[in-house]
């Protein structure tokens, strides 16, 4: 009886003040190039939370929300998925 070895990879990536684990499983799992991708998968990560984080001041979306930058001063991405999205309330209609 023979076993087969599978390949695989575990990276780990912090962003957002969360772990991300990347489990990859089969030919290349730990290639040079896989370790590329799993990089660019985290700047990827990192300018994602850098332009829509609630939690971080001088992210796009609360300078926006606090009336720090205009759309059409934010970053393409936040004109696109934010600024289009953002409910507005109704006015008060009196009885």
């Amino acid at each position: 009886m023979t076993t087969e070895v599978i390949e695989t990879a575990v990276h780990v990536v912090h962003v957002m003040g969360l772990p991300f684990g990347i489990h990859l499983h089969g030919p290349g799992a730990r290639s040079s190039r896989t370790a590329e991708l799993v990089g660019q998968v985290h700047t990827d990560l990192v300018a994602a939370d850098r332009i829509f984080s609630t939690h971080r001041v001088e992210s796009d979306v609360s300078r926006i929300d606090r009336g720090l930058l205009a759309d059409a001063d934010a970053d393409p991405a936040a004109r696109q998925r934010y600024c289009g999205a953002r409910i507005v309330p109704a006015p008060i209609r009196p009885a």
